[in-house]
């Protein structure tokens, strides 16, 4: 409050006017981040749900007649999305039927932080999503004559999504940096037209009260 009371008038109208548009335009580009980055999220969980869907209605029959090729085809046509880490199709037991990962690494097995998730999920019918700081997680059941008989876990990395939400952050950052310094120079032309009649009126009056000149007409 120190630095605001020794300020100008003209210097008090300027830093208002830069701390209210600062905040505001604060406020519009979190905003702006904050939707691109769950509108983004959302896009993304629902491309990989629609790649899910393909996959557990073509693997029904694979599944039903054992038919590890055939599946291991199916899921490795997911390489045409790039942020797929891996993707594995278990048994209705969940023991792992086959598997595809992005680093070409065999998965024998369910880890304990999956298995977990995968237990707590009560009468599975329908595609379930986790996310987690660097991933989303699905997993699917694959149901044939309203029974189901394996599930598809798909692994997918948030990298890119960050990717492109930095990027946004850095556009909304530049356009903020050439909007302050719009306002700062709008904030300058205001403040002479607000101040600049304070202003004579402050030295008038000084001139009547100093040389008693009371016949001084300000313009």
């Amino acid at each position: 409050m120190n630095f605001y009371k020794s300020l100008s008038i003209a210097g008090k109208i300027r830093y208002t006017i830069m701390l209210v548009s600062g905040i505001a335009l604060l406020i519009v580009t979190t905003s702006f981040v904050a939707l691109e980055f769950f509108s983004s999220r959302k896009a993304l969980a629902e491309r990989i749900e629609v790649l899910a869907d393909f996959i557990s209605i073509n693997s029904t029959a694979a599944l039903s007649f054992e038919d590890e090729v055939t599946a291991q085809k199916l899921l490795h046509s997911l390489k045409a999305e790039a942020a797929i880490i891996q993707a594995v199709l278990y048994l209705n037991d969940w023991q792992v039927f086959t598997s595809y990962s992005l680093a070409d690494r065999s998965i024998a097995s369910i880890d304990s932080e999956d298995l977990s998730w995968f237990m707590g999920l009560e009468q599975l019918d329908q595609a379930e999503f986790r996310f987690d700081s660097d991933d989303m997680d699905l997993v699917k059941p694959i149901i044939f004559d309203e029974e189901v008989i394996g599930y598809l876990f798909i692994e997918t990395s948030l990298g890119p999504l960050y990717d492109n939400v930095f990027k946004s952050m850095l556009v909304a950052g530049g356009l903020l940096i050439v909007i302050m310094l719009t306002v700062f120079r709008l904030s300058q032309v205001l403040q002479r037209r607000i101040s600049g009649p304070i202003q004579q009126l402050a030295e008038g009056m000084d001139e009547v009260s100093n040389r008693q000149n009371f016949s001084l007409r300000l313009p």
